[in-house]
């Protein structure tokens, strides 16, 4: 396997690290087989358009191009690279490059990030810092007894 440095002309996403899979899709024109997701034309406009009764997982499968593991972060996201803007994945040398216009995503490896908060006792607290008044739409949560 080969190691890809990408550059991006933004700060990497926060929970971005070492070990997760990096994906791309090329930005163009797609029309899927159920015709619930399409994205515009990405020189003029590089949106999705979605239909709610589709499903964007099962509807754009076909059209992410798995890159690899990500194996470098910048020091700043506790890897060695100097750059605050770069990223190295382990790619296959049959895989397709991405391009500059390529939608680069990840995904979290579930192994480490699929547990939930253990213990029998949580508290929250939701403060609003601007002079503003605020409206909270919906808080979700997820209990799993620890032990018995």
């Amino acid at each position: 396997m080969a190691t890809l440095t990408l550059t991006f002309p933004n700060q990497l996403n926060d929970s971005l690290q070492i070990g997760d899979t990096a994906y791309y899709m090329t930005t163009q024109d797609h029309v899927v087989t159920d015709n619930n997701f399409q994205l515009a034309n990405a020189s003029t406009d590089p949106s999705f358009s979605e239909n709610q009764s589709g499903n964007p997982t099962q509807a754009f499968s076909n059209v992410f191009v798995e890159m690899g593991m990500v194996t470098d972060l910048p020091t700043s996201m506790g890897g060695t690279l100097t750059t605050a803007n770069q990223m190295q994945v382990f790619i296959d040398a049959t895989t397709t490059r991405p391009t500059s216009a390529s939608f680069i995503m990840f995904s979290k490896d579930a192994r480490a990030n699929m547990s939930s908060l253990l213990g029998y006792y949580a508290e929250v607290e939701f403060v609003n810092t601007s002079d503003s008044e605020s409206e909270i739409f919906a808080v979700n949560s997820e209990i799993v007894e620890s032990s018995k």
